[in-house]
């Protein structure tokens, strides 16, 4: 009786499991389609201030205008680049990769060092961990993720303040519950 219950209760979770995934494929077909219209919709506002500011003379207040509204296109476009990435869940190649490895290259990264003269007060530390395994994963998206942790930290630090961005290994003994199960394993 017990035995069954057990398989009952496993029966369900993988339901679960299932559900949540068909759920997330489908959230993600609809935010691509939705994100690819937006942003036929946005080209122009992110494109056209630019040759605009071409024909007005230098001391036009309508330059700064344009400026606001091509920086507000252009923040747009980065939003519907990230539903376009939930849109394309699943249909990524994954290769073995090493985490210290995705964060340096974000880090040398012509966009970072942009980042970093643009906010002069944020001390950055690094503490990567050592000897790290290699993890499952798409390079691409997993910069993009270092490069959107980097800039919001960024972003809530006005005044300056200390970033730490740290990896580790770590082992998980007992299943943890969250969004997902977390089996246990060796954790990058």
């Amino acid at each position: 009786l017990t035995e069954q219950k057990n398989a009952q209760a496993r029966e369900r979770q993988l339901q679960d499991r299932l559900f949540r995934s068909q759920r997330m494929e489908s959230l993600g077909s609809l935010a691509g389609g939705v994100a690819h219209n937006l942003n036929n919709i946005l080209g122009p506002m992110v494109n056209y201030p630019d040759l605009i500011v071409q024909n007005l003379p230098p001391d036009s207040a309508l330059r700064q205008d344009l400026q606001i509204i091509k920086n507000s296109a252009c923040k747009a476009v980065d939003i519907i680049r990230d539903l376009l990435t939930l849109g394309r869940i699943g249909h990524f190649p994954m290769e073995p990769l090493i985490l210290n490895r995705i964060i340096d290259r974000v880090v040398h990264s012509p966009a970072y060092i942009g980042l970093q003269n643009g906010a002069p007060l944020v001390v950055v530390e690094f503490k990567l961990g050592d000897d790290q395994p290699a993890i499952q994963g798409s390079e691409g998206l997993l910069q993009e993720m270092v490069r959107n942790l980097l800039i919001h930290a960024f972003d809530v630090m006005p005044n300056g303040g200390r970033l730490t961005l740290s990896t580790s290994v770590e082992q998980v003994h007992e299943p943890l519950a969250g969004y997902e199960l977390i089996n246990p394993d060796t954790y990058v």
